[in-house]
C-alpha cells in the first residue's frame, strides 16, 4: 500500500481522520484501535475543504462525501438551534416590554388617583 504521507494526501478519512473531528469512537479505553498515524488539529480535514474548493469539479472519495454530509447535517442543527434561541430571546425582551408598558399604566393610574396626573 502506499505510504501514511501519501495517504494523506489521498483524503482516506477512514484511514486518517482527525479522531476530534470523527463520528465514530474508534478507542477503547484511550488506546487506538486503528494504528495508523493520525492528522491532528484537523489539518487533513482542512487541506480537504480547501482543495474541494479550489476544485469544485472533483470527484471525492466516499470518506471525504461523508464528511462533507456530517457537516452539513451538524451546521444546520446549529442553524435551527441558533434559530430558537433568536426566538426565545425576541419573546423574552417582548415580555419585558410589556412588562415595563403595565408598570408604566400602572404608575400612571395611581398618580391620578392621587391627583398628580400632571407630575408624573
Amino acid at each position: 500500500g502506499v505510504g501514511d504521507v501519501v495517504g494523506f494526501s489521498t483524503f482516506d478519512f477512514d484511514s486518517f481522520e482527525d479522531e476530534n473531528w470523527s463520528d465514530k469512537d474508534d478507542r477503547s479505553d484511550g488506546i487506538h484501535v486503528n494504528a495508523r498515524p493520525k492528522t491532528r488539529h484537523g489539518k487533513m480535514e482542512k487541506s480537504f475543504f480547501n482543495f474541494k474548493t479550489v476544485y469544485p469539479n472533483w470527484k471525492m472519495p466516499a470518506s471525504g462525501k461523508n464528511l462533507v454530509s456530517r457537516l452539513d447535517s451538524f451546521r444546520e442543527k446549529q442553524d435551527i438551534a441558533l434559530a430558537r434561541e433568536r426566538r426565545l430571546h425576541i419573546e423574552a425582551a417582548a415580555a419585558q416590554l410589556e412588562t415595563l408598558r403595565r408598570l408604566e399604566v400602572e404608575k400612571e393610574n395611581k398618580a391620578a388617583t392621587i391627583g398628580l396626573a400632571g407630575f408624573v
